[in-house]
C-alpha cells in the first residue's frame, strides 16, 4: 500500500475542484480512484487532509498517485459530458426533424398560402404552399420559373397598390387587401399579411408571409353595404331593435317620419315611438316574433317627437343570426296618412250616392273603383243585377267584362282618369250564372284637394233586352 503522509498546496486544489465537479463523498471518491487505477490508494481520511493542507510529510508516490488518478476520472467526466452532449444533439436533431416534418404538413394542408419571396441577390419565389393551387390556379412550380408571375396575376387597377406597399416597409405590417386574376379567368379577392427579413447589414432581403381567400368575405361585405344602401334609400322607415326593443338602426326615411335624428334615438326603448299600448297584445307579438312569425298591422299609430299621431303600416320580423338564433327584430314601417285621407274622401263620396241607391234593387247598381281598375264599393244590388254578392264583386273589373267590351273599358277608364269627360258608354257583362248582360254606364271621377284622381264612381242600368 502506498503511504499517505504527502501534501502540496495545487494538488489539494485540484482534489478540491474535482471532489466539487463529481459530487462524490471522500469515500466515494477513494473508491472511484480504486477504479480508475486498478489499485488501492489513498484513504478517504487522507485525500481528505490531503485535500485541506494537513498532511504534514510529503510523499511522491502518493501525489503521483493522486495526480493520475485526477486525470483519468476528469478523461472519463469529459468523455461521459461528450457523449451526453452528442446524446443530446442527436435528441435535438431528432426532435427539430420531427417539428418540420409537422409543420412542412401543416403548412402544406393549409388553406391559406404561406410563401418566402427572395429579393437579393435576384429575386424570385423560395416558397409556396400548395394552396396557391386552389386560390390562383397556378402551381408553386410555375411560381418558381417564373419570378414575375407573382405580380402579373394582379388586377391592374390594384398594381399601384401592390407597388406602394413594396416601396414602403413601414407598411409591411399592414394587411394588402387586392383582386388576384385566376388562371381561369376569375376574379379572386386576397389579403395579404408580409413580414420583411433583413440580412446581418438591415438590408432587406427577402419577403415572407401569408395570403387568404377572401372572396366570399367580399362579397358579404358587398352584399351588406348594398342592404344598407338599399335600406337607407328606402321610402319606408326601417328600424332594427335587440330583443330588449332597444333601437339599434334607424334609417334616413324613420328620421323625415318620426322627427328623431339616428343619433337621438339610437339607444331609447322602441316604446318612445309607441302610443300606450295594450301589454297583452305586445306580449303576444314579442311571442310571435321569437317564434320566427312575421307580425302585419295593416293599420295602426305610432307617435312623432312633435307628440302627433302616425297613421302607419307596420310589419315586424325577427333577425336570426347564423345559428337560427332570434337576435333583434326589424320594422319597416309606412306612412298610410295620405291613403288614410284619400279613403276617407272615397267613403265621403260614397256615402253621398250610397243612400241613393240602397234601395234601388232591380235594374241599378252603384260601384266605385280605384283608379287601378278594383272596386272598392258595389251596391246590395248588384245581387239583383248580376247575381254577385258585394263581397265577390270587389276585385278587378277584367274579371267580368266579355273580350269584345275589355279594350272599350280600358281606353274609357284612362280617358276619364286624364280628366276627360265621358259620356254613357255600353259594355257587355257576364252574369254570375255565365250568361251576358249589357250595361249602360256613366262614370265620374273623385279626386282630393290636390286635384289628383282617386277613385272613379259609376252608376249601371241593365238594359239586356232592351232594343237599340
Amino acid at each position: 500500500m502506498i503511504s499517505e503522509d504527502l501534501s502540496g498546496e495545487p494538488l489539494s486544489q485540484e482534489l478540491l475542484q474535482l471532489k466539487k465537479r463529481v459530487s462524490l463523498s471522500w469515500e466515494a471518491l477513494s473508491r472511484e480512484f480504486h477504479r480508475v487505477m486498478g489499485e488501492e490508494g489513498p484513504s478517504n481520511t487522507t485525500l481528505f487532509r490531503y485535500a485541506t493542507g494537513r498532511v504534514k510529510r510529503k510523499n511522491p508516490m502518493v501525489e503521483q498517485y493522486v495526480r493520475d488518478a485526477i486525470h483519468k476520472v476528469t478523461i472519463d467526466l469529459v468523455q461521459a459530458e461528450l457523449n451526453e452532449s452528442e446524446t443530446q444533439r442527436q435528441r435535438v436533431e431528432h426532435d427539430l426533424a420531427q417539428t418540420e416534418v409537422r409543420f412542412r404538413k401543416m403548412v402544406e394542408h393549409a388553406k391559406d398560402i404561406i410563401f418566402r419571396f427572395r429579393l437579393l441577390p435576384t429575386p424570385g419565389f423560395e416558397y409556396l404552399s400548395p394552396a396557391v393551387f386552389d386560390i390562383a390556379g397556378y402551381n408553386p412550380e410555375e411560381y418558381y420559373a417564373d419570378p414575375e408571375l407573382g405580380i402579373r396575376i394582379v388586377h391592374p387597377d390594384d398594381r399601384s397598390i401592390v407597388d406602394s406597399h413594396l416601396k414602403d416597409e413601414l407598411r409591411f405590417d399592414e394587411a394588402l387587401t387586392i383582386r388576384w386574376i385566376h388562371k381561369n379567368g376569375r376574379t379572386v379577392w386576397v389579403e395579404e399579411s408580409k413580414v420583411p427579413i433583413y440580412d446581418r447589414d438591415g438590408i432587406l432581403v427577402a419577403i415572407e408571409g401569408v395570403v387568404r381567400n377572401v372572396t366570399e368575405r367580399k362579397k358579404a361585405e358587398e352584399i351588406t353595404l348594398y342592404l344598407a344602401a338599399l335600406v337607407e334609400s328606402s321610402d319606408d322607415a326601417i328600424i332594427g331593435a335587440t330583443t330588449d326593443a332597444i333601437i339599434a338602426s334607424w334609417n334616413t326615411a324613420a328620421e323625415n317620419l318620426f322627427g328623431y335624428k339616428a343619433e337621438e334615438i339610437i339607444g331609447q326603448h322602441i316604446s318612445v315611438i309607441h302610443p300606450t299600448e295594450d301589454p297583452g297584445l305586445s306580449n303576444r307579438i314579442h311571442h310571435q316574433l321569437e317564434k320566427g312569425e312575421r307580425v302585419k298591422f295593416t293599420d295602426t299609430v305610432r307617435m312623432a317627437k312633435d307628440g302627433r299621431p302616425l297613421s302607419v303600416s307596420v310589419t315586424t320580423s325577427s333577425i336570426k343570426d347564423q345559428h337560427g338564433q332570434t337576435i333583434g327584430f326589424s320594422g319597416i314601417i309606412r306612412d298610410i296618412s295620405e291613403r288614410k285621407r284619400k279613403d276617407e274622401a272615397i267613403a265621403e263620396s260614397e256615402g253621398k250616392y250610397r243612400r241613393l241607391v240602397e234601395g234601388i234593387q232591380d235594374d241599378y247598381f252603384l260601384y266605385s273603383h280605384d283608379p287601378d281598375g278594383y272596386f272598392t264599393y258595389v251596391s246590395p244590388s248588384i245581387t239583383n243585377v248580376l247575381g254577385y254578392s258585394q263581397k265577390e264583386f270587389l276585385t278587378h273589373y277584367v274579371e267580368f267584362l266579355t273580350d269584345d267590351s275589355l279594350a272599350d273599358v280600358v281606353r274609357h277608364t284612362q280617358q276619364t282618369l286624364r280628366g276627360k269627360h265621358q259620356p254613357s258608354f255600353r259594355v257587355e257583362i257576364f252574369h254570375r250564372d255565365g250568361s251576358v248582360r249589357k250595361l249602360e254606364v256613366t262614370e265620374v271621377t273623385v279626386s282630393d284637394a290636390n286635384g289628383e284622381v282617386i277613385a272613379v264612381e259609376g252608376i249601371a242600368h241593365d238594359i239586356t233586352g232592351t232594343p237599340g
